[in-house]
C-alpha cells in the first residue's frame, strides 16, 4: 500500500478515536471495579492484573521481530516470505503461551508463594488468558501491517466492551475471580471470530532457521519492550510488594487517571512509528525520518499538557462525588500528570531509537532506571515514609528518561548548547500543568479551582492548536481529513 503522510494522520485520527473509546471503556471498567471493590479489593485486583500484563510478553520477542520484519518484505514485495514469518511466529508463540501457562500453574500449586497459591484459581484464569491474548494481539498485527486500522480498532472497541460487560456481571456473581473470568471468555470469544482471517493461508511451522531470523532481532527488542513495560509500572510493582493492598489500590487508581494522557502519545507514536520504519527500512536515512521525530514531539509537547490539565481539573470533583473512598488518590494525581508529560517526550525519542536500532544505549538507560526506581522505593518504604515518594521516584524517573534520550538522539544533528535550548523549550509546556497543580495551595474554594482549571486548558488549547499549526503540518493535515468527512 502506498504511504502518504496525509494518510498516516488519517490512520492516526481513526486510531486515536479508537483508542479513545476503548479507553473510555477502561476507565468506565475501573471506576466500576473500584467503586464495587473498595480500595483494598482493587489494590489486590490491580496486583493480579500486573501478572496478565507482564505475561503479554512471553512470546519472546517473535511478535516484535515480525513487526519490524513483515513491513520492511511487504515494502519490497516479498509476499511469500511474509506468510512463513507469520506462520512461524503465532506457532512458536502459542507454544511458548502454552509453556507459561504451565509455569504459572506450577508455581501457584508449588507453595512457593503464598500470594501466588492464596489466588490459585484467579490466576490459572490469567494464565490461559495469556494464551488468548497472544492470538489477539498477532491478529491486530496482521491487520495493521496491511494497514486495516480501522477494523483493528474496531475488534479492539468490542473486545473492551465485552470484557467490561461479562466481567462487571461475573464479578458481581462470583467475586474477584468472576472479573478475571469474564475477561478470558471476552478474549476466547474474538479469538474465534477473528481468526478466520488471522489465521487465513497461513499454517503450523517450527522452521528453526526462520524463529531464528525473527528472534534475533525480536528478542533484543522484547527484552526492551519488557524492561520499557518493567519501567512504566516500576511504582505499581513497588507498591504492590512493599505497602498494603488498600495502599495499592489508592496508587492504582490515581495512576489510572494519571495515564489517561499518555494514550495521545501512544496512539500518534503507534502509527507514524511503523511508517518510520517503512521508509528507515527503505533507505537507512536517518535525516529523512528525523522530520516524524520533531513534529512527533511538539505534537505531544504541546497535546499532552491540555488534556493533563483537564485531567487535574476533572480527578477532584469525580473522586470525591463518585469515589469518595479513593479520596487519597487526589494525593497522586496531580504529580503523576507531571511525570506523565515528560514520559510521553520520552516515548517519542524511544520509539525513534528502536527505529534507528539503537538499542545498547536504550537498554542501559531502562535497566539503570528499573534498578534506581525499585531501589529507591524499598528504601523509602523500609524506613517508613509515606507512599508519596514513590510518586516523586517516578516523576524523576521519567524526566531522567525523557532528557537522556533526547540528547542522545539530538547530539547527531545539533551542538549541546544548541540542545539545551531546545530541550529548555520543550520542557516550557509542563509550566500550565505545574500552575494547575499548585492551585489546591493557592485556593480554598473548590468550584473556583475547577473553573480556573478549565479557564487555563481552554487558553492552553487554543494557543497550542495556533502554534503546532504554524510551526508543523500536522493539525492541518487533521483539518483537511476533518474537512473531508464533515461537509462545512
Amino acid at each position: 500500500m502506498v504511504w502518504t503522510r496525509k494518510k498516516a494522520f488519517k490512520d492516526a485520527s481513526l486510531n486515536i478515536l479508537f483508542q479513545y473509546s476503548v479507553l473510555f471503556l477502561v476507565l468506565i471498567r475501573g471506576f466500576l471495579f473500584s467503586k464495587y471493590l473498595g480500595p483494598e479489593g482493587y489494590g489486590l485486583w490491580a496486583s493480579i492484573y500486573l501478572i496478565y500484563t507482564y505475561g503479554q510478553y512471553s512470546h519472546f520477542g517473535l511478535f516484535t521481530g515480525i513487526s519490524f520484519l513483515v513491513p520492511e518484505y511487504l515494502n519490497n514485495g516479498k509476499e511469500k516470505e511474509v506468510t512463513n514469518l507469520l506462520s512461524t511466529a503465532i506457532t512458536f508463540a502459542n507454544s511458548f503461551g502454552i509453556i507459561t501457562f504451565v509455569f504459572l500453574v506450577f508455581f501457584s500449586f508449588s507453595g512457593l508463594s503464598d500470594f501466588f497459591s492464596n489466588n490459585f484459581f484467579i490466576i490459572t484464569i490469567v494464565s490461559l488468558s495469556i494464551i488468548l491474548f497472544l492470538n489477539i494481539n498477532f491478529f491486530t498485527l496482521r491487520f495493521q501491517f496491511t494497514h486495516k486500522f480501522t477494523k483493528a480498532g474496531k475488534y479492539q472497541f468490542f473486545l473492551t466492551l465485552s470484557d467490561l460487560v461479562l466481567s462487571f456481571v461475573l464479578l458481581k456473581i462470583f467475586g474477584l475471580s468472576g472479573a478475571f473470568l469474564g475477561m478470558a471468555i471476552s478474549l476466547l470469544f474474538f479469538v474465534i471470530i477473528m481468526s478466520k482471517e488471522g489465521f487465513n493461508d497461513l499454517f503450523i511451522s517450527f522452521d528453526k532457521n526462520i524463529f531464528k531470523k525473527i528472534t534475533s532481532i525480536g528478542f533484543k527488542l522484547l527484552i526492551i519492550y519488557f524492561c520499557f513495560a518493567l519501567f512504566t509500572t516500576a511504582d505499581k510493582l513497588s507498591v504492590a510488594n512493599y505497602y498494603t493492598k488498600t495502599e495499592m489500590g489508592f496508587f492504582s487508581n490515581a495512576v489510572a487517571f494519571a495515564m489517561l494522557p499518555y494514550t495521545i502519545a501512544l496512539a500518534i507514536n503507534g502509527l507514524v512509528s511503523q511508517r518510520m520504519i517503512e521508509l528507515y527500512g527503505k533507505n537507512k536515512s536517518a535525516k529523512e525520518i528525523k522530520i516524524f521525530l520533531d513534529e512527533n514531539i511538539f505534537a505531544v509537547a504541546f497535546l499532552i499538557p491540555f488534556f493533563s490539565v483537564l485531567l487535574v481539573a476533572f480527578a477532584e470533583p469525580a473522586i470525591i462525588f463518585l469515589l469518595p473512598k479513593y479520596i487519597n488518590s487526589l494525593r497522586f494525581v496531580d504529580k503523576l500528570s507531571i511525570g506523565v508529560y515528560f514520559l510521553a517526550i520520552g516515548l517519542v525519542c524511544y520509539s525513534y531509537m528502536l527505529v534507528r536500532k539503537n538499542y545498547r544505549f536504550v537498554l542501559i538507560l531502562i535497566i539503570a532506571l528499573i534498578v534506581i526506581v525499585l531501589l529507591a522505593n524499598y528504601f523509602l518504604s523500609h524506613f517508613g515514609k509515606d507512599i508519596i515518594w514513590v510518586t516523586y521516584v517516578s516523576v524523576i524517573g521519567y524526566f531522567i528518561f525523557a532528557t537522556s534520550l533526547y540528547f542522545f538522539i539530538y547530539h547527531e544533528f545539533y551542538n549541546f548548547t544548541r540542545i539545551v535550548w531546545m530541550y529548555i523549550r520543550l520542557a516550557l509546556p509542563v509550566i500550565p500543568i505545574l500552575f494547575a497543580f499548585s492551585l489546591k495551595f493557592i485556593i480554598d474554594d473548590n468550584v473556583l479551582r475547577f473553573i480556573i482549571r478549565i479557564v487555563i486548558a481552554i487558553l492552553w488549547g487554543v494557543f497550542a492548536y495556533f502554534y503546532l499549526k504554524k510551526k508543523t503540518i500536522i493539525l492541518s493535515q487533521i483539518t483537511d481529513i476533518i474537512k473531508e468527512k464533515i461537509p462545512f
